[in-house]
């Protein structure tokens, strides 16, 4: 009799932590890149251009005070 309660236990523990589980196989998994389409494109060919430019085309859209071009 004891195996039994101790069975019927954890078969609803295991049920209930199955339950806690949030699946939805109808969506798909969402995976979020961050794409800089601006890296490595420096029309002067300059490396880590800080703040303010020195070419007059900076544009930092990652705000880490580089110009994206010369990254």
């Amino acid at each position: 009799m004891k195996k039994i309660i101790l069975t019927l236990i954890l078969l609803l523990t295991i049920s209930t932590l199955v339950g806690c589980i949030e699946t939805n196989s109808n969506q798909p998994e969402t995976i979020i890149v961050e794409t800089n389409y601006y890296s490595g494109t420096c029309p002067t060919g300059l490396t880590n251009d800080t703040y303010p430019g020195e070419c007059g085309q900076y544009i930092d859209t990652d705000n880490n005070k580089i110009c994206d071009r010369s990254e």
